[in-house]
């Protein structure tokens, strides 16, 4: 029997390896190109206690070790030990089940970052959840905060609606261009891919970019953060210091012979 039980486990286990997983990168409704890579804690994740006696564990796009440990599972990305509830350990998300998507009111305060969703069952009904939701929901909300190392904000259990919303800053947060080490010796023009959406480095130069049909460029200031964009259903020209992104079928950044960007919606690169 435990010869059997292990045989089960380690199937499992190559099981949640060898799924084609999600990735961890982004492109905001701004065009914006996001890597949260860099916010991925190990194995063991991030941890962090409440006044109300929760502790809660998680990690950014991978599993949380603690928690598949502690409750003897697979694939758990958050969790929370409830220190003085019901229940002990509660499961809060599953690896397989995340989700990147807009910060709430992005689109009105132009924050930076993102929201990581996890989901997993409620098998607590409403001994957990007051709305007897058949789903715990878990909102990790990323906000960039430049050259400032990862905080852990707040973290609440919204009972009504079965919703954990946990808070963090970060540095790696924030869009590609602000994140990026590039310097003009080593890589004089640097381009990066995701869906329709293009970022272009080329420290102390003037990118170009160009775009026909609908297309947005953003540029933030790396100094400042001060946004500067550029929308158009028909023609756009845009010009950017050091780095740009731009979202679009047809639309080519460049300085001087290099360039990239997309013609038709097929990506074209020359540099």
């Amino acid at each position: 029997m435990t010869y059997l039980l292990i045989v089960l486990a380690i199937l499992i286990v190559s099981y949640v390896q060898s799924q084609n997983l999600p990735s961890c990168t982004y492109v905001d409704y701004d065009g914006r190109y996001y890597d949260f890579s860099g916010l991925i804690n190990g194995t063991y994740g991030y941890t962090h206690d409440t006044l109300f006696g929760e502790t809660y564990y998680f990690n950014i796009c991978a599993e949380d070790t603690v928690c598949d440990t502690s409750m003897n599972i697979v694939g758990s990305s958050a969790c929370m030990l409830n220190g003085g509830g019901e229940f002990s350990w509660i499961n809060l998300g599953d690896y397989t089940s995340m989700e990147l998507g807009q910060l709430p009111n992005a689109d009105v305060t132009g924050q930076m970052g993102a929201t990581l969703n996890y989901t997993t069952l409620n098998y607590f009904s409403t001994l957990l959840c007051s709305d007897d939701s058949q789903y715990i929901y878990t909102s990790i909300q990323m906000f960039c905060n430049p050259g400032q190392p990862t905080t852990i904000s707040s973290a609440l259990f919204i009972q009504n609606d079965c919703h954990v919303i946990i808070e963090i800053t970060s540095n790696d947060a924030c869009p590609y261009q602000n994140t990026s080490t590039t310097s003009s010796d080593d890589k004089p023009f640097e381009c990066v891919f995701l869906d329709n959406s293009v970022a272009v480095l080329a420290p102390n130069k003037t990118i170009e970019c160009k775009g026909s049909g609908t297309t947005i460029c953003n540029s933030v200031d790396a100094y400042t953060q001060r946004i500067y964009m550029s929308t158009s259903d028909t023609s756009l020209t845009f010009f950017a210091p050091d780095e740009v992104q731009c979202m679009g079928s047809n639309v080519l950044c460049n300085y001087e012979s290099m360039y990239c960007g997309f013609i038709n919606g097929t990506e074209v690169t020359n540099y």
